[in-house]
């Protein structure tokens, strides 16, 4: 062979090498993504919680973890990357979680995502009666119908306090008559413990005192003390 034409094999050999090298530093994987949803502190799963892979802002694929709070996702990459695994579910804060993928080492990657339930900040306002009245001063239900829908857990008791020359009698007639105005109007009576607890109003003058009605928390774990 004339040794030109060696050189020129030679040239070309290495061309095709060096192409077939960056060919595969952009080649593109498959990788399973898989592990558990499940509460801080109680390891409980979470079912149904959404769950989204990221590369920086954009979204690569979203799933949703079965009944047993087990999710398992395959994603395309090309060679190393950083990504962000995201779960989120309702009633949960965000659970965010970095995931660095190098198919050369394991196309396999486990990612157990945990979530912290959201606790309750709002209190709901007491409810007036005038004095010997049963029904109460006109209010708003939709704020205290609205705090249970989002937080299924939270479970309230009836305190009552009533006008010192209020009799028993009229206190019982109260809440009987509370009651059904909640049932008609299709409050969550699963999240509330009838069981009232009674108290005296301290009033400073008798003749402006009013009875008074509080929905105060007693459960953040859906056990209220009927059930």
């Amino acid at each position: 062979m004339k040794p030109i034409l060696k050189y020129m094999l030679v040239f070309s050999y290495s061309f095709v090498a060096i192409a077939a090298s960056g060919q595969n530093t952009s080649q593109r994987f498959t990788v399973l993504v898989h592990g558990t949803v499940h509460k801080v502190h109680t390891a409980h799963p979470v079912p149904n919680a959404e769950i989204c892979i990221l590369r920086e802002t954009d979204t690569l694929t979203v799933t949703r973890s079965d009944a047993k709070g087990n999710y398992a996702v395959s994603i395309d990459v090309t060679g190393e990357d950083r990504l962000e695994v995201h779960a989120k579910a309702r009633h949960h804060d965000v659970s965010k979680n970095l995931l660095i993928v190098s198919p050369s080492l394991t196309e396999d990657y486990e990612v157990n995502l945990e979530l912290v339930y959201q606790t309750v900040s709002q209190k709901p306002p007491r409810i007036l009666f005038e004095r010997d009245a049963i029904d109460p001063i006109p209010f708003d239900l939709t704020l205290y119908k609205q705090l249970l829908e989002d937080n299924p857990k939270v479970c309230l008791e009836l305190v009552h306090y009533r006008h010192p020359e209020e009799s028993d009698k009229l206190t019982k007639k109260r809440l009987l008559r509370f009651e059904k105005f909640l049932k008609e109007n299709d409050f969550p009576m699963n999240q509330l413990d009838l069981n009232f607890t009674e108290h005296t109003t301290d009033c400073d003058t008798i003749s402006s005192c009013h009875g008074e009605l509080i929905f105060e928390m007693t459960s953040m774990q859906g056990q209220c003390l009927q059930e």
